[in-house]
């Protein structure tokens, strides 16, 4: 059986956050458009995940565990990145936040699809969103 193998300006890595990346994380979202009021940003461990490419910060998901329901809020992606990369990032970002969320008892994820993305809630419905 064939392998696909990855490009490198493919590879998306999703993981927790660190403290430490909060302010970076406030920038990202701020440059993604979310108007954002001077915030102390650093504790934001165990509640985003990150989405890395070529070892620099691209993305970021807020996680809001509760049980039986919890959210996914606050998708920010750097507004540069090419279609293929948000894609890609976004797609990891939504699959590791449910799964997080899933482990910590969540039967159900909800979230908000901001009016201003073309297309994206489409995409979610193709993907098991209702």
């Amino acid at each position: 059986m064939a392998q696909a193998v990855l490009s490198p300006s493919t590879v998306v890595h999703v993981r927790a956050c660190y403290n430490r990346e909060g302010p970076e994380i406030a920038m990202l979202a701020r440059r993604a458009g979310f108007l954002l009021p001077d915030l102390d940003w650093s504790l934001v461990s165990p509640y985003w995940l990150v989405a890395e490419h070529a070892r620099k910060l691209i993305g970021a998901i807020q996680l809001c565990p509760s049980v039986p329901i919890a959210r996914l809020e606050l998708l920010c992606l750097e507004p540069e990145l090419s279609h293929r990369l948000k894609a890609l990032a976004t797609k990891r970002l939504l699959v590791h936040g449910c799964a997080t969320l899933a482990k910590a008892g969540a039967q159900y994820v909800s979230g908000l699809v901001d009016d201003g993305l073309p297309g994206y809630e489409q995409v979610l419905q193709r993907r098991g969103a209702v």
